[in-house]
């Protein structure tokens, strides 16, 4: 005897799946959102001592200050690579140069 699975129970199981997969396709908008909470939570790294854009995919692009200390740029490129609206981060600075792919 075979087992045969309900076509319905399918497509509902895939359509939890792809809604619960949806912050992993962020696109633009989210990492944009994403850049302004960290910025605007961040104590250590203020909104004046950045630049940064955003690609459609999500990637965004940061230029830190050249007087932000290698210690908060590597919490704040920690913070980028862990949030999950950030498709992947390109920082720069006079001292550091990372791409960061997921």
């Amino acid at each position: 005897m075979q087992a045969t699975l309900n076509p319905r129970i399918t497509r509902r199981l895939l359509a939890a799946w792809l809604l619960a997969a949806l912050p992993a396709f962020a696109g633009q908008e989210e990492a944009e959102d994403a850049m302004t909470a960290l910025l605007f939570d961040s104590e250590d790294i203020h909104a004046e001592e950045v630049v940064y854009t955003v690609s459609p995919k999500g990637v965004v692009n940061v230029t830190l200050d050249d007087g932000v200390p290698e210690a908060l740029a590597d919490r704040f490129i920690e913070r980028l690579r862990s949030h999950p609206d950030i498709a992947g981060a390109n920082i720069n600075s006079a001292d550091i140069c990372v791409d960061i792919k997921r």
